[in-house]
């Protein structure tokens, strides 16, 4: 029994040598900082639309705003268009290039939205995007009510 007891003593003696002893170095702690997405605010601003009726009668078409804006960098855009009177349904998109009001009513900026919102009932309008850097135009357009329409709109992007 005394031989065991030893016998065990020194086993447990020769594991714990193994688990420790001896001199050790400090560990080494990674860390990675993931950055943070910023919100950034593009342009913000007015705008206003003659009723339909009045701007087809007068120029051929619904009225339209156009609101250019450059992005640096590429981003995920999100933007809002606001108005006045829930009686009126404005629509909104984004166009490739800089565009003016008159540039867009002549097809300068294309036909084709790179995303659009065409909502009868959404009160604001909004629409998110992921987009590249460059020139791009905000359209306000289709005041579709009895009424003038004036409103806000507000562009971010995060990055």
């Amino acid at each position: 029994m005394k031989k065991t007891a030893v016998g065990c003593a020194l086993l447990l003696a020769g594991a714990l040598a193994g688990c420790g002893g001896g001199s050790s170095s400090p560990s080494t702690v990674t860390t990675t900082t993931v950055p943070v997405a910023q919100r950034t605010l593009v342009g913000q601003g007015t705008w206003q639309l003659t009723d339909s009726d009045t701007a087809i009668r007068t120029i051929g078409f619904p009225d339209i705003a156009g609101v250019p804006f450059t992005l640096g960098a590429a981003g995920t855009v999100d933007l809002t268009v606001d108005w006045t009177f829930r009686s009126n349904d404005i629509d909104v998109a984004i166009f490739p290039g800089s565009c003016n009001s008159t540039q867009l009513l002549n097809l300068v900026c294309g036909t084709t939205p790179i995303v659009q919102s065409l909502s009868t009932t959404a009160k604001p309008e909004t629409l998110t995007r992921q987009l590249s850097a460059g020139s791009y135009t905000l359209v306000i357009a289709s005041n579709v009510g009895n009424s003038a329409e004036a409103g806000t709109f507000a562009i971010f992007v995060t990055r």
